[in-house]
């Protein structure tokens, strides 16, 4: 009788000892998986951070080029007046010297 006591004690020992074992390794593989994700997930963001960077820059490079097109625009406009300008100082003069 004794012994079929002892006996289950061991057992119910050793059941607890493997159920304990068990719940850490589940732990263990929960905190890995967690860790996991989070790195995932880091990665992601600065996947999107760098995406959204690189499309700011994007946009703000076309900004740049269509400023650059509209200062050579209003130059060459203004050569265009200055020239009109000296053509038209031409004219007169060439009128007032053959007159």
């Amino acid at each position: 009788m004794f012994i079929s006591i002892i006996i289950s004690c061991y057992r119910r020992l050793k059941t607890e000892e493997e159920s304990e074992r068990e719940k850490k390794r589940q732990e263990k593989l929960q905190r890995r998986e967690e860790r996991r994700h989070d790195r995932e997930e880091k990665r992601k963001q600065k996947h999107q951070e760098k995406k959204e960077r690189e499309e700011e820059k994007k946009i703000q490079m076309k900004i740049e080029v269509e400023e650059r097109k509209f200062l050579l625009a209003q130059r060459k406009l203004e050569s265009l007046r200055l020239m009109n300008e000296l053509f038209a100082r031409v004219k007169v003069s060439r009128t007032g010297i053959v007159q």
